[in-house]
């Protein structure tokens, strides 16, 4: 198990050092385009300079020993792989949150990483299986509307066809000679 888990994050480190290269050829395009237009925008290439330097020096840290937790620092900002095991993310200001998969994402600073203790995954647990045990029944109700706005369509395309077939009525107006008039219905 220490083995997979020791996997998963070498894995995740890598697709972390991936997105940061993708990050940093989209703000090289950023500064192509910026210089390319006309005039050419020295501010914005200047500023993307600014943002390729900063995210090219930034480490990527990982959290499975846990942040601000049995003496270990807080996260200073900035993106961080987290969740390689159950982990509870407690980031100032913000709701905090459960990460049951690895996770890259950008922190706020001061934010508190620890894993899940055998209460709070219970605790957890418990609240999504109260979610999810209303699924069958929304899935139902679901079914029922379907099946009765078909039958309601059926019934009313019913009504509709048998309405195109009546036969239209015909009416004759007939007038004497003493000039009265009077409507017969033909049959």
């Amino acid at each position: 198990k220490k083995l997979l888990q020791d996997q998963q994050r070498k894995a995740n480190i890598e697709e972390a050092k991936f997105e940061k290269a993708v990050a940093i050829l989209k703000i090289i395009e950023n500064i192509g385009i910026a210089l390319s237009t006309t005039p050419p925008n020295i501010a914005g290439a200047i500023e993307g300079g600014i943002q390729l330097a900063v995210v090219a020096a930034k480490p990527i840290p990982t959290y499975f020993k846990q942040a601000g937790v049995n003496g270990q620092p807080l996260h200073p900002g900035g993106p961080a792989i987290f969740g390689e095991v159950p982990e509870k993310v407690e980031q100032p200001g913000v709701a905090p949150f459960v990460a049951y998969k690895p996770t890259l994402m950008d922190l706020k600073p001061n934010t508190k990483i620890s894993h899940l203790t055998g209460d709070e995954m219970n605790d957890y647990l418990m609240r999504i299986s109260l979610v999810f045990q209303d699924v069958p029944k929304i899935v139902n109700e679901k079914l029922m509307l379907e099946n009765m706005t078909d039958s309601i369509v059926y019934e009313l395309d019913k009504v509709n066809n048998s309405i195109r077939q009546q036969k239209q009525p015909q009416i004759n107006i007939h007038n004497d000679a003493t000039f009265r008039a009077y409507i017969k219905r033909a049959t």
